[in-house]
């Protein structure tokens, strides 16, 4: 373990077999790791800057709290109509809203589904709430967000995969990296929420796939070696 000039450590010569179980360990105490780059984990609607002013608002206090986010894909909307996919969803109304008389403006904190961002469907974490008071709600659903993954790991949910990646590991595999956001498919993985079982190759997945996050197509995936990209 070594000490940095930055008010961090680094803890080198973990085998590659125990990268899951650190990660749990650091969700379990809510420990950042590499920074959260909290400014990727939000998504914000197309050409709206009173999202984007919310989004910088809640960064910051992220940050000055050194809340970890790893993991966990924020949205804001302000708009009726629009539809963003997250994790965890910041959603702007007015406690008066008639007749296009719109008043006192609160937000609602919704959590998708397992706090997958590809489901629509979500429970309401906290209703009505002033903007001051959103970061700290907001950290709060990030807690909750971390003791629903230590609960899944605990009664074995994430067990299956966990054993997929350790021996993907083991035996040197490629992944396919989408050149927009860097998400990555797993063929030893596959993506169980979408239907798509452990196993399937990547040659295999239909033209009109698309990245579970930006929907970029197909064709704008990369393969590459897993080992290059260092995951945890």
């Amino acid at each position: 373990m070594c000490c940095t000039s930055w008010k961090s450590i680094i803890i080198k010569g973990i085998d590659e077999k125990d990268k899951n179980r650190w990660n749990a360990l650091l969700e379990e105490f809510e420990i950042n790791m590499r920074h959260a780059a909290n400014e990727l984990n939000f998504q914000v609607e197309d050409n709206c800057n009173e999202g984007l002013a919310l989004k910088s608002f809640l960064v910051k206090h992220l940050s000055i709290d050194d809340t970890r986010t790893f993991g966990i894909c924020f949205g804001i909307k302000t708009r009726k109509k629009s539809e963003v996919f997250s994790s965890i969803l910041i959603q702007k109304r007015h406690v008066i809203n008639f007749l296009g008389i719109k008043l006192f403006p609160v937000y609602d904190i919704l959590c998708a589904k397992d706090f997958n961002p590809n489901e629509r469907t979500g429970e309401i974490f906290s209703r009505s709430n002033p903007r001051f008071l959103l970061p700290e709600q907001l950290r709060r659903a990030v807690f909750k967000f971390y003791k629903y993954r230590l609960d899944s790991i605990k009664t074995g949910k994430q067990k299956q995969n966990f054993q997929i990646e350790e021996a993907a590991i083991k035996d040197g595999i490629f992944l396919y990296q989408c050149n927009n956001c860097l998400t990555v498919y797993n063929e030893q993985i596959g993506e169980i929420e979408n239907n798509i079982t452990p196993g399937t190759a990547f040659k295999d997945l239909p033209d009109d796939y698309c990245c579970t996050l930006c929907d970029g197509e197909k064709d704008n995936f990369t393969k590459i070696d897993q080992s290059v990209l260092q995951l945890l």
